[in-house]
């Protein structure tokens, strides 16, 4: 891939959020505005970008075989990627509650303010460690690759058009993951790994619409594609002017002296864009699948993580933070990675 190319592309995607920054800064909109503009985004533009990304080609029963490939393998390495991380935070968390010195039954203490704020101080420490791990196995698992990976893609390999379309298939491998074993991981509730779960969802809705479209070829009418196509488009500005504003909230100095967040997004922009290289480089599959998963394995952690976090109100700062500081990363990482395409 050029190098000057891939970064143009990526730094205009950046400059999109500077809008967002202004309109908090400025007080023109309200911080709480933020979580109205996420519920348009998760809930209105993503099923039509995946609707519009079915439209982008012909079925053919090759094709289908293709689409097939794309979702198994990066559900297998999204899998792979937050089952490791997962239980390599459990490990670490174990060493280092041996390492500690004999706990203190506060069961014992003498019954007094003091005891009582030291035990709920501590137990309110764990809680939030384990929200920030939890956290960070989301984030360095699941990647942009709807709002910023599908004009990546596009501008990328503008010969392939499939490769939108596998953009789309990742998308809805991710969607069922997060709505399933992520919300697991990130709440530590069992209930979401269900079939109601994995079927009712905004992505499963949206397929319910694009698939039939896709597999009987039916030509839209111009003004309904338009429509489409119109609120398609709006995912990478609007997430990138929501990305704006939440940069104008976070204090920058706790943003970039956190080094948990910099373990993250290096887990998400490096390791496991390296372990999707690894893992297709040798097997004989259509080389424009290994481009295509290489590219959005490469996108910075996805917005919809944080969008879950809000909903289960649990580990949102974290999230946050995590995806400003991936998107701003990648702007150097995502341009040097891709020579490797």
């Amino acid at each position: 891939m050029q190098f000057g190319l891939t970064a143009s592309y990526v730094l205009m995607m950046l400059a999109f959020a500077v809008p967002g920054y202004i309109l908090i800064k400025s007080k023109a909109v309200k911080e709480g505005a933020i979580k109205a503009f996420s519920a348009m985004l998760l809930y209105v533009n993503q099923p039509f970008l995946s609707i519009y990304s079915f439209q982008q080609a012909e079925y053919t029963p090759r094709l289908l075989g293709d689409l097939g490939i794309v979702f198994v393998l990066s559900a297998a390495l999204q899998i792979i990627m937050m089952l490791a991380l997962y239980f390599a935070f459990k490990a670490a968390k174990k060493r280092k509650i041996k390492a500690l010195p004999q706990a203190i039954d506060f069961a014992l203490l003498p019954e007094s303010d003091g005891a009582r704020a030291l035990f709920e101080q501590t137990g309110k420490r764990e809680i939030e460690r384990a929200a920030r791990s939890r956290v960070f196995v989301l984030t360095s698992t699941f990647g942009n690759v709807g709002f910023l990976g599908v004009p990546l893609l596009q501008a990328l390999l503008p010969d392939h058009p499939e490769a939108v379309l596998f953009s789309a298939t990742y998308i809805v491998s991710m969607n069922l993951l997060c709505w399933t074993l992520g919300l697991t991981l990130m709440t530590g509730d069992k209930r979401y790994l269900s079939v109601k779960k994995l079927l009712i969802n905004p992505p499963v809705m949206a397929l319910c619409i694009a698939l039939p479209l896709f597999f009987t070829g039916v030509a839209l009418p111009p003004a309904v594609s338009s429509g489409i196509e119109f609120l398609a488009r709006m995912t990478t500005p609007l997430c990138m002017l929501i990305l704006g504003m939440r940069f104008a909230t976070v204090n920058l100095k706790e943003l970039f002296k956190d080094g948990g967040l910099y373990f993250a997004a290096s887990m998400k922009l490096v390791v496991f864009p390296l372990l999707c290289l690894a893992a297709v480089s040798f097997l004989p599959v259509n080389p424009v699948i290994k481009t295509t998963l290489f590219i959005l394995c490469c996108m910075p952690s996805a917005s919809v993580v944080l969008n879950l976090a809000e909903i289960n109100r649990t580990g949102q700062k974290t999230a946050a933070n995590v995806i400003l500081i991936s998107t701003l990363f990648s702007m150097i990482t995502v341009p040097i990675l891709l020579l490797l395409a």
